[in-house]
């Protein structure tokens, strides 16, 4: 039971860090102190070392010699990657969706694009989360999960104007999705991912947050 406990902890620890990364509440090279982060869980070093050697492991963490465990940086092939990745299984996601779509579905994807979102980062989530309850493509949602996995959403979500770049991209799939076009859908969410990707970029260069390819 205490080995099960133990990695119960080191699972949590890892997935809150793991957010925190993601969401840009931690940026690349912020130092990761077992101590710090150990007292804040209220846990021994232990679970937290081995939570944060799974994120080493994911490539979201480094351990650099005199400084410990930081925040792995981004290069722009990294995020290039990032972005081609999701492109592609969305396409593929939205393409079953322009098949399997109803009316209802074109329904609740407008009412969610049509908000002025709070949070728009689980607003964009939101959305693509019916997106894929209504493709129904459980594989294909699994990999996506491994991909977002290494996407820092509210770092590009915070980009000026990105909401409306969104919003936008959100009517021309809807517009594709409304008359069963897996096509247009798929250029549609490749759109999106590019204009993400681009968000991205943009927010890391101006906040220091990419190295640099040379």
């Amino acid at each position: 039971m205490a080995g099960e406990d133990r990695r119960l902890k080191t699972e949590a620890i890892a997935a809150d860090l793991r957010g925190r990364i993601l969401s840009g509440s931690y940026a690349p090279g912020d130092r990761l102190r077992l101590e710090q982060t150990a007292r804040e869980f209220d846990v021994s070093i232990t679970p937290v070392r081995e939570a944060l050697l799974k994120l080493q492991a994911e490539d979201l963490v480094e351990l650099q010699p005199y400084r410990g465990f930081v925040v792995a940086p981004l290069s722009p092939e990294d995020i290039d990657d990032m972005f081609w990745v999701q492109a592609n299984i969305y396409g593929r996601i939205v393409e079953r969706c322009a098949k399997n779509v109803q009316p209802a579905d074109i329904a609740a994807l407008t009412e969610i694009n049509n908000r002025e979102p709070a949070d728009i980062t689980e607003w964009e989530m939101e959305f693509h989360l019916v997106l894929n309850t209504i493709a129904g493509a459980r594989k294909l949602e699994n990999l996506l999960g491994h991909a977002n996995r290494y996407t820092p959403f509210g770092t590009y979500t915070s980009a000026p104007g990105w909401h409306h770049t969104a919003r936008g991209d959100h009517e021309q799939l809807l517009a594709a999705l409304a008359v069963n076009d897996p096509e247009s859908a798929r250029i549609a969410i490749a759109r999106e991912y590019e204009h993400a990707r681009e968000a991205l970029a943009q927010v890391s260069a101006h906040d220091h947050l990419v190295q640099s390819s040379d």
